[in-house]
């Protein structure tokens, strides 16, 4: 089952969506999608964990920070072989 295969009202949809678009690199995507699960969050904890996630992500973009090591190869792109649809 792919991400684009679960119903758009399921609980945290959002932020395994944002996740495994990290994975595959496409992080202004990530970066939307968990600001958008920060705002669906049932609680004060997920809201801050999602909130910080976009943050993290939004710096990488702007250059301000380097992506996790967990989530590129030696060079330097993205190691993840997740396939989303």
């Amino acid at each position: 089952m792919a991400v684009g295969d679960v119903e758009e009202h399921i609980p945290r949809r959002e932020a395994v969506a944002a996740h495994l678009h990290e994975k595959l690199g496409e992080l202004e995507l990530a970066a939307r999608l968990y600001a958008d699960a920060a705002h669906n969050a049932p609680n004060l904890a997920e809201r801050d964990h999602q909130t910080r996630q976009a943050a993290r992500l939004n710096q990488v973009l702007r250059g301000q920070h380097r992506p996790r090591p967990d989530h590129v190869d030696a060079a330097g792109q993205c190691a993840a072989s997740i396939q989303l649809q």
